[in-house]
């Protein structure tokens, strides 16, 4: 436990002697720190609630805030070295048939030390550590259980989980001065943590799931990304685009193994085109799906028959205006989950839908690289028949509406 202890403090230790090393005057080297406070708010109702046993409209809110401090320390030409710390807070509310169930809590605190090496022109490769530590909450107990919403309506659907360590390395990859290509590969290796346990009564429509103050001990499995990132700027044009992939081992609950998440793919691209120094046009759009699950039904890890898992696919339209110091933008967005899927580390159900946002926003600069962002926009949300009770018309199809919106600021120092 010592040696733990010792391990994640140590991206603190370099923080606290890389800040005073680059405050040193005539050593060569530099130093710049970005502050980024992030607030997301959600606002919810609709036919039925996160309580699958119980029928009635229901209503739901979130505000998650977030603090993020990343320090830069680099020698010009030789090295660079970045330190990130980020936590949040978040308050969660979810009402039906009566019942206001309320939750508030720290989430989990991640903190990171990359290294870049800048000898090679054209070519920089990099290597980072990042940890996340257990400050949130990962089980819900009694009711609290219900304030765990769809992460399609509210920013966060998870609160916590346990002590996960990250190694990642890669290298960026820069031929001339409009492409760049950045290939890496990471192993996160997760610790176990507690969640909340269901008696094993069956719901039944018109009644409250039976629950206890029992909770679980889970070991989500370890995770193994590979991703590419590319950026690429041509006259008027710029685009950005990710392609990343995920393996993870199986998942246990007491011990026991239960299931093995099937490998997941996504892809990401953003392309602008900037008309003049006040419009531009931004679209783009995220496609994700995973291979089919293994379930220990007999026993041992076998492969379902037909795939639970989702095509998740979203596109958006961004249109911009500059004046000044201030950019204003409209946003429309679609999303289409075609398929039910279900969150086996979390135990969370995210139904299939098509979700439909409207909104805008505006930047406001204060200089020396001083921003301030707003947005907000109504959103809208269709469920099929039988999305929460496969292969029957049971709920019916559902609808949601609501309200989401983001303030943040970003200042570089």
């Amino acid at each position: 436990m010592r040696a733990l202890i010792s391990l994640l403090l140590l991206p603190l230790t370099a923080w606290s002697a890389l800040g005073q090393t680059a405050s040193a005057e005539g050593d060569g080297w530099t130093r710049s720190s970005v502050v980024v406070t992030d607030t997301q708010f959600a606002n919810w109702s609709g036919t039925r609630g996160t309580n699958l046993g119980d029928p009635s409209p229901a209503s739901g809110s979130q505000i998650y805030s977030s603090f993020r401090n990343t320090l830069s320390v680099e020698k010009p030409g030789t090295i660079r070295v970045e330190l990130d710390l980020k936590g949040g807070n978040v308050y969660s509310l979810h009402k039906a048939s009566g019942i206001r169930t309320e939750f508030s809590s720290f989430t989990d605190t991640q903190i990171a030390a990359n290294i870049t090496f800048l000898g090679i022109r054209g070519f920089q490769p990099f290597a980072g550590l990042a940890f996340n530590l257990p400050t949130g909450r990962s089980a819900l107990p009694v009711e609290k259980r219900f304030v765990r919403m769809d992460s399609d309506l509210v920013p966060l659907g998870a609160y916590g989980e346990g002590i996960n360590i990250n190694p990642t390395a890669g290298f960026t990859f820069a031929p001339n001065s409009s492409l760049t290509i950045s290939p890496s590969v990471g192993y996160a290796f997760r610790g176990r943590y507690e969640q909340e346990g269901l008696n094993g009564n069956v719901a039944t429509p018109g009644a409250l799931i039976t629950i206890t103050r029992d909770t679980t001990l889970v070991t989500p499995g370890d995770m193994l990304t590979a991703s590419s990132n590319l950026a690429y700027n041509f006259e008027k044009w710029s685009l950005f685009s990710t392609f990343a992939y995920f393996s993870t081992s199986q998942v246990e609950l007491a011990g026991l193994p239960v299931a093995k998440q099937g490998a997941r793919y996504a892809f990401n691209a953003n392309l602008t085109y900037t008309f003049s120094e006040t419009f531009a046009l931004s679209a783009g759009g995220t496609w994700t799906f995973a291979e089919k699950n293994e379930y220990a039904l007999t026993g041992a890890l076998e492969k379902e028959h037909l795939n639970t898992n989702s095509h998740l696919v979203s596109i958006f339209v961004k249109p911009s205006a500059t004046f000044g110091d201030v950019t204003t933008h409209g946003l429309y967005s679609f999303t289409h989950r075609d398929q039910n899927f279900y969150d086996i580390a979390q135990d969370r159900f995210v139904p299939s839908k098509i979700k439909h946002l409207v909104g805008g926003g505006a930047d406001l600069s204060l200089g020396q690289g001083r921003v301030v962002s707003l947005e907000a926009g109504r959103f809208w949300v269709f469920e099929k028949d039988g999305s929460t009770f496969t292969g029957e018309s049971l709920p019916p199809a559902l609808s949601y509406a609501g309200w989401s919106g983001q303030i943040t600021a970003r200042f570089n120092f």
